[in-house]
């Protein structure tokens, strides 16, 4: 007999998983494919429809994001207040299936807006974590 599959089949390869459950906006493991481990990340259910990867949250200045290549690609801070989520993870994120891309944004007045863009990828570190943005919408420029 031969086995035809050796591997992991999981329900929650990403937040749109907890969306469905109706579970709150908070820390969830996910598990894009080829992460076996799994990847813990902030699911965000407010914003729009809900289900939204966050993949960065900058709010009272208390991390510095002036870091090094190397921090960047790990990423860095605490997923339940300011971070990065790393270019690695979003490589694996992005090329593991689509995903669209939100921006919300405040600025020193208080105004707020958003940029969608629904075609979004990064490439991995032998191209320099490129990132590839199409398809706008949004009132944010």
């Amino acid at each position: 007999m031969s086995r035809l599959f050796s591997g992991y089949i999981y329900d929650n390869e990403d937040c749109s998983y907890y969306k469905n459950i109706n579970a709150p906006s908070g820390v969830y493991k996910i598990h894009p494919e080829g992460v076996s481990t799994g990847m813990m990340v902030y699911c965000d259910m407010n914003t729009g429809s809900g289900g939204w990867i966050v993949i960065q949250n900058r709010f009272d200045g208390s991390v510095n994001f002036y870091q090094t290549w190397n921090t960047y690609k790990n990423g860095f801070g605490s997923l339940s207040g300011e971070f990065w989520l790393g270019n690695d993870n979003l490589h694996t994120l992005t090329y593991s299936n689509k995903y669209m891309l939100r921006i919300d944004m405040t600025d020193y007045l208080g105004v707020t807006g958003y940029a969608e863009y629904y075609i979004f990828r990064v490439s991995d570190e032998a191209d320099n974590y490129r990132l590839i943005i199409g398809e706008y919408n949004g009132d944010a420029g």
